[in-house]
């Protein structure tokens, strides 16, 4: 957690688990303290359980929250200016609380189509199901001396794909995949646009693998990363490697499942108006296509076999 004072707001993550019950000790007592001053968080807060009581099926599968009630120190009138827009900033919590529970039923009651994020997805993966202890960690393109003739797009596509693993390794509290992830991610070339966050997104975690802590407390630090480079031109290209490698990953857990299975539609949208190559969009809507008429009952190699082709595809285009 980054909260270190009263004057510092939480990171969305941490009032995501508030809620959830999983914050105690000093933790809980400093965000506690923050909610009681800072009229922002404490309007965030309790829209997001204003949600939970109107969506009370979506969150069945989550733990109640020990909440207090709060008496904010700022004035009732600068309060009232924020509930035009509280339960918008509401909804947009409660999808990065409850992952893709009640993923579809979320998008037609809120008109909202949540971005895929390997938080989301990885967070999907560990409660829906159980991952491999060990997972292939492959050694991806982006290393060094051999990306010289990569395009961004494969390369931030290479890291969507291990941010993935990464966040599945902090949701497994696995310090052995996480280590191999760090030396992976240590081979990677970057842009430069994207160097300095990268390199703090690194230090971050060496700092957390070579700590005592439970590497859970870090849940969701990939979506700090992705929140500084956002704006790069192939910032979608990284989600999508981030949803493929989910789905490999997921369709290997016990039992089987497919993350997120709208972002199809998502990433056919986006690269669509991006002017993408044809053939990527034309591979996606064959993986949609097959997504949609498997539904549940889905073949989980013919699935696996689709999303490698998808991905060996995306190198051999943008080469």
């Amino acid at each position: 957690m980054e909260l270190t004072s009263l004057e510092d707001c939480p990171p969305v993550q941490d009032i995501s688990r508030f809620v959830d019950g999983l914050v105690v000790g000093e933790e809980k007592k400093l965000l506690i303290a923050h909610f009681d001053v800072c009229p922002v968080c404490y309007e965030t807060l309790t829209g997001t359980l204003e949600t939970q009581e109107e969506f009370p099926g979506l969150f069945e599968k989550k733990k109640p929250a020990d909440i207090l009630v709060f008496k904010p120190t700022r004035t009732q009138q600068f309060i009232k200016k924020l509930q035009s827009t509280r339960k918008n900033i509401a909804y947009v919590i409660a999808a990065s609380v409850i992952g893709t529970i009640g993923y579809q039923t979320l998008q037609h009651q809120l008109h909202l189509l949540r971005t895929p994020s390997a938080y989301s997805i990885a967070y999907v993966i560990n409660t829906e199901s159980q991952p491999p202890e060990r997972l292939p960690r492959l050694r991806l393109r982006g290393l060094a001396g051999s990306t010289s003739k990569q395009k961004k797009e494969n390369i931030f596509f290479d890291l969507g794909r291990r941010l993935t693993n990464i966040e599945v390794s902090l949701h497994r509290n696995n310090r052995n995949n996480l280590e191999e992830d760090l030396e992976i991610l240590e081979e990677m070339k970057v842009v430069p646009q994207i160097r300095k966050p990268f390199e703090e997104f690194s230090n971050e975690l060496r700092l957390l693998k070579s700590s005592e802590n439970n590497l859970k407390t870090k849940i969701g630090i990939t979506d700090n990363l992705i929140e500084k480079i956002k704006d790069s031109a192939e910032i979608n290209h990284l989600r999508l490697g981030s949803w493929l490698e989910g789905i490999i990953i997921g369709l290997r857990s016990q039992p089987p499942l497919v993350p997120e299975i709208e972002a199809s539609e998502f990433f056919i949208d986006q690269l669509s108006e991006e002017n993408a190559k044809p053939k990527l969009i034309e591979q996606l809507k064959a993986l949609n296509q097959l997504l949609s008429d498997t539904g549940d009952k889905y073949n989980a190699d013919v699935l696996i076999n689709a999303v490698n082709k998808l991905m060996s595809l995306h190198t051999d285009l943008y080469l």
